[in-house]
């Protein structure tokens, strides 16, 4: 196989690669990686000595690297800055934070919300922060480990999601008791 030959079908394995990581639609990605390993296939067959297996490795490296890149929508939201106003707040005082005095990183991520509906012991439990100024992962660690509440982004169901960035628009953080009916 000549080099011209291997750059090509390189280049055509990490184009599909790139399709699929970018593409907005599920259906869209999934095309595009079934695409990218039928030709990578394709190339292995056809292909002789060790650059037969380059279109396949370059296909994977590419999902591998967008899959575990650190720019999803959640992993940025999680990684704002927050500060509270005391080391210590019952769940209570952080389901009303205006009136607690919490300072609100930028929008979108500085809303969060404590399902309405709790048991009474929940609310009463105090979560001790590590400092008073802390990311939002920080802030969903302390709560999950301390109390039952376990935490849910939620997302513009417009907006799509792509292997690269994950679900689009982290929109708000609310916390609530898993597998619990609410009593509202």
């Amino acid at each position: 196989m000549s080099d011209s030959h291997l750059k090509r079908r390189v280049l055509a394995a990490g184009g599909l690669g790139l399709a699929a990581v970018v593409s907005p639609s599920p259906t869209s990605a999934f095309l595009f990686l079934w695409g990218g390993t039928a030709y990578a296939a394709w190339a292995l067959q056809i292909g002789r000595g060790w650059g037969r297996i380059l279109p396949a490795a370059v296909l994977v490296a590419i999902v591998i690297a967008a899959v575990y890149a650190p720019v999803k929508t959640i992993e940025r939201a999680k990684a704002s800055r927050m500060t509270v106003p005391r080391l210590a707040m019952t769940v209570a005082e952080l389901r009303d934070p205006v009136g607690h005095g919490l300072k609100w990183p930028r929008p979108p991520y500085g809303v969060y919300q404590i399902h309405p509906s709790l048991p009474p012991d929940v609310e009463t439990r105090v979560v001790r922060f590590p400092s008073q100024t802390l990311t939002f992962g920080e802030f969903i660690r302390a709560i999950e480990a301390q109390t039952p509440l376990r935490h849910h982004f939620a997302s513009c169901g417009n907006g799509g999601s792509s292997i690269l960035a994950g679900r689009n628009w982290a929109m708000g953080l609310y916390f609530s008791v898993p597998n619990r009916i609410a009593d509202d």
